[in-house]
């Protein structure tokens, strides 16, 4: 086709960079290979440390799932032990119970003991009125009370108690606060010690009782004091032919013996004639220690407070009746045991009274009634 331009074919041709394109990129565009493999590179070395990442927490998971699977398997096994050992302890239990169960201190149950107590209380009772003999008549009004209330500490109470005859000292009033003091030294060292007079004895079974207490197995406690009665008793009267058993058991009767002929003496002249009645009062405190341990149901000992209600059918009154509701002061405590049932002193008379079946501990039924001015 002629289009009317002459070309001159000698003439070198001439292509301006830039006027052909193909879309919107220059077709003559470079390509630097070494940052494009740089960055691929990059990329692929960031991408082998992601895997590395999974294939990491994969294998962790895995190990902790195995981990797991481990730990359940122990802990299985652990259960399945537990419960071997309970059913065996259980087994031990009920069997070491059915063959000593018949196994007591001595041949002494409730009636005796209550028999006995009452013995010891009208003994103890006896005593201040035995003793006005001996009572120191020139004693000061006011060094008299200073001394119950330093030996009794109820201040108080012992003030008005004795403001009741201002003109004469009442021994009627003496000789009921002699008993109290008596019997808080008696009921403090021989009835309240956690098996007997021996305080080694007494120190290991309470470290066991608490012991059985902080695992849960309060119930075996009953059994286990009765049996180390039981062997304490024996070891006193059967087997302790060198007799060491008995000299520390003698060495405290003596400081419990010693302890109230002291205070006494401030009151009372003829310390010998004193001490041998309170000898007998304190060995037949020692001979019921024992028995009333040695039950299967432990008696608890109450002491009545001052202030405390009047359960008329658990408390004699002393001294003066004030017809108070509440205890003006209490002389000696309540006997109270879970599972004993005391119907025979439980007359129509109490009955009438108020309800005999309320009680100052839970659960607890009369062993042997307290003493209180109320």
């Amino acid at each position: 086709m002629n289009t009317g331009r002459k070309m001159n074919h000698n003439q070198p041709s001439v292509m301006i960079q830039g006027e052909v394109k193909h879309g919107t990129a220059p077709l003559c565009q470079l390509i630097d290979m070494n940052e494009r493999r740089k960055v691929l590179f990059k990329g692929w070395a960031e991408s082998e440390k992601a895997k590395k990442k999974l294939e990491d927490a994969f294998k962790s998971l895995e190990e902790s799932r195995k981990e797991k699977e481990v730990w359940m398997e122990r802990h299985r096994i652990a259960e399945k032990m537990k419960e071997a050992a309970e059913k065996k302890a259980r087994d031990l239990q009920a069997q070491h119970y059915d063959r000593s169960k018949n196994i007591k201190v001595t041949d002494d149950d409730f009636s005796t003991i209550i028999a006995k107590l009452g013995k010891f209380s009208g003994k103890l009772s006896n005593f201040p009125p035995n003793s006005k003999s001996c009572f120191k008549k020139d004693l000061p009004r006011e060094q008299l009370i200073q001394f119950f209330i330093k030996n009794i500490d109820n201040k108080a109470e012992i003030e008005f108690l004795f403001d009741q005859d201002k003109d004469r000292i009442d021994y009627a009033l003496v000789s009921v606060l002699v008993e109290k003091l008596i019997t808080a030294e008696i009921v403090k060292h021989i009835y309240r010690a956690e098996i007997h007079l021996d305080s080694k004895i007494n120190d290991a079974f309470k470290e066991i009782r608490e012991l059985l207490e902080s695992t849960g197995h309060e119930r075996w406690i009953s059994d286990f004091r009765l049996k180390i009665s039981k062997a304490t008793y024996d070891l006193i009267h059967r087997y302790d032919k060198d007799n060491k058993a008995r000299d520390i058991n003698n060495a405290k009767r003596e400081f419990v013996i010693s302890g109230i002929v002291t205070k006494l003496s401030v009151i009372y002249n003829k310390p010998e004639d004193i001490r041998l009645r309170i000898e007998k009062l304190v060995d037949m405190a020692i001979e019921l220690s024992l028995p009333i341990r040695g039950q299967e149901d432990l008696v608890e000992i109450v002491d009545l407070e001052v202030g405390n209600e009047v359960y008329k059918n658990q408390v004699k009154p002393m001294y003066r009746q004030f017809d108070s509701p509440t205890i003006v002061l209490g002389v000696s405590p309540v006997f109270l045991a879970k599972s004993t049932k005391d119907d025979e002193n439980q007359s129509v008379n109490e009955e009438e009274e108020g309800d005999i079946t309320r009680t100052y501990l839970k659960d607890h039924t009369l062993v042997y009634p307290g003493k209180a001015i109320y």
